[in-house]
C-alpha cells in the first residue's frame, strides 16, 4: 500500500503526476481503476488506484516528446528497453492523497475485490479479508 500525499507550498492548486514504472509492455486496463501487468513469469503485478473519481490515468510506452515515458533502464545503465508508464494525474488541487495498492497476483488467479468505506479499504483475496484504515494510519 502506498500513500503519496501532495501539499502546494504556494497554496495554489497544482497539476499532480504519480509515475509507475514496469518492466514489461504486456499491461492493460481494467475498469480505469487496475493496470495488470504480465512479467511473463508465475506472479504479475496489478496497480491498483484506489481513488480516482478525477484522475486520468494514461499508459506509455516508448515515448520520446515531450519527455521520456515508457522505458525500463535496468543497472548501470544496460538492458535498456520499451516497457510500460502508469501516470495518474490529478489537476487544479492544493492538496491530494494518491492511494495505491501494489498486488502481485498468480497467473490466472481472479483480481482482489476491494470495497471502500470512507477511508477504510476492504481487500478481498482467496478467501480472506484485509482491511486498510487511512484514518487509523494518519493518526
Amino acid at each position: 500500500m502506498i500513500l503519496d500525499t501532495l501539499t502546494s507550498v504556494d497554496g495554489k492548486a497544482h497539476k499532480y503526476e504519480a509515475l509507475f514504472h514496469t518492466e514489461t509492455i504486456n499491461t492493460r486496463m481494467i475498469d480505469n481503476k487496475i493496470v495488470y501487468a504480465d512479467l511473463g513469469k508465475t506472479y504479475d503485478i496489478c496497480i491498483i488506484t484506489l481513488e480516482n473519481e478525477e484522475e486520468k490515468i494514461k499508459l506509455f510506452t516508448s515515448q520520446k516528446e515531450p519527455r521520456y515515458y515508457g522505458w525500463y533502464v535496468g543497472r548501470n545503465d544496460k538492458d535498456v528497453h520499451p516497457a510500460t508508464t502508469i501516470a495518474r494525474c490529478i489537476e487544479n488541487k492544493k492538496e491530494y492523497k494518491f492511494k495505491t495498492l501494489i498486488f502481485p497476483i498468480k497467473k490466472g488467479e481472479e483480481l482482489p475485490k476491494i470495497t471502500n468505506e470512507e477511508e477504510k479499504y476492504i481487500i478481498e483475496f482467496e478467501s480472506r479479508e484485509y482491511v486498510v484504515d487511512f484514518k487509523e494510519l494518519n493518526r
